[in-house]
C-alpha cells in the first residue's frame, strides 16, 4: 500500500510497528480533486446529511450520492488518462447492509462495465465481507449521522478497532473516507 496509508494504519493500530515495502512513487495516484493517498469527504455542512434507520440497518442517501460521484469521476479520469489495458481496481465498503444495497443500486451502470476501472458487485460490500480483500482505491462510507435530539444507538462500528483496521488497510493506492464529522 502507499506509505502514507501504511503509516496511518501503523500508527493507529500497530503502535508504529507495521512496515511497508512499497514506495510513494510506485503507489502514486490521483484523480479529480482527490490528490492525496488518504482523502476525507465530509458531509457535515450539507443539508440532509442524516442517516435513515431501516430496521435492522442504516443507510445514508447523501453519502451514497457522493460515492457515486467519486466513482463516476474516477471512471472518467481513468478512461481519459489511463493507459490501454491498465485497470484500477475499486472497492466501496460500508458497515451497513442497507448502505451496500443503496450504493449498488446507484452504481449499477458502472459495475462490471467501466473501461479502465474494475468494480464488481462483490466490490461493493460490508466491511466484514471485504476482510482480506484489497483494491487500488477504496471508498469507505461510514453512514452514521444521527439527527440532532433524536435517540441513536451507540456508534459501535467506529469503536471496533478491528473493523476500522479492515476498513483502513484495504487500499493499495488511495483511501477515500466519506463521513459526517
Amino acid at each position: 500500500m502507499h506509505p502514507e496509508i501504511a503509516n496511518f494504519v501503523s500508527d493507529t493500530f500497530y503502535n508504529g510497528d507495521l512496515k511497508n515495502g512499497g514506495t510513494a512513487a510506485e503507489k502514486a495516484f490521483q484523480f479529480s480533486s482527490f490528490n492525496k493517498p488518504v482523502c476525507l469527504l465530509s458531509t457535515s455542512n450539507q443539508p440532509n446529511h442524516y442517516e435513515t434507520w431501516l430496521n435492522p440497518s442504516y443507510q445514508n442517501e447523501l453519502e451514497a450520492k457522493y460515492v457515486k460521484e467519486i466513482v463516476d469521476a474516477l471512471v472518467e479520469h481513468c478512461n481519459e488518462h489511463g493507459a490501454k489495458g491498465e485497470t484500477v481496481s475499486v472497492a466501496v465498503i460500508t458497515p451497513y447492509a442497507e448502505q451496500v444495497t443503496l450504493i449498488r443500486s446507484k452504481l449499477k451502470d458502472v459495475i462490471g462495465n467501466s473501461g479502465n476501472v474494475l468494480i464488481t458487485q462483490e466490490d461493493v460490500a460490508s466491511v466484514d465481507k471485504f476482510q482480506g480483500g484489497e483494491r487500488d482505491v477504496v471508498i469507505a462510507s461510514f453512514v452514521r449521522s444521527p439527527k440532532p435530539n433524536v435517540y441513536a444507538p451507540k456508534l459501535t462500528f467506529v469503536q471496533d478497532l478491528k473493523r476500522m483496521n479492515v476498513a483502513f488497510s484495504r487500499p493499495k493506492k488511495m483511501l477515500i473516507l466519506v463521513k459526517h464529522l
